[in-house]
């Protein structure tokens, strides 16, 4: 599997560091391109949904430049420093309505094998400033699955 480019632009930083290492890893063998995806808007229904199909013409470019099966292995609605990221630090309302989005498309695409969300909780660090419960799989003591950690554990893909 691939180095995962992570950072805000992925269309193209994401993708031009992947070719750059793609050329400088000669004779390298990867099966698998990982990537990161995290520009996102998920304060309303339309935008949430905008988000999700951005999310998969992202990963039908990047197969389109690569022609390998992807891992999407960290993806969520807007992560990092809100300096850097206008998307940062979004509620758990928004990151709902994206998840609800954008797991059908997941689970459609012909070229993705697996994705991941990010994250069970995201403290206050230094590269993401202020505790993130928007985007939290479980509650901060970790005792219980928060309302998008129960969807993401038992969404079944529309048969």
């Amino acid at each position: 599997v691939s180095p995962a480019p992570g950072g805000l632009n992925l269309l193209a930083r994401g993708q031009t560091w992947l070719r750059e290492f793609f050329s400088e890893c000669k004779g390298c063998r990867v099966d698998v391109v990982a990537v990161h995806f995290y520009e996102c808007d998920g304060s309303t229904q339309a935008t949430a949904e905008a988000a999700a199909q951005a999310t998969i013409t992202f990963l039908d470019q990047v197969y389109a430049n690569f022609g390998k099966p992807m891992w999407l292995t960290e993806f969520n609605c807007g992560d990092g420093d809100p300096a850097d990221n206008p998307y940062a630090n979004q509620t758990k309302e928004n990151h709902l309505r994206y998840m609800k989005a954008v797991l059908p498309k997941l689970e459609a695409h012909p070229h993705l094998e697996r994705y991941s969300w990010f994250q069970t909780w995201q403290p206050n660090t230094p590269s993401h400033p202020g505790a993130n419960p928007g985007c939290a799989l479980v509650t901060e003591d970790k005792s219980e699955l928060t309302d998008l950690g129960r969807f993401y554990n038992s969404y079944q893909p529309p048969t």
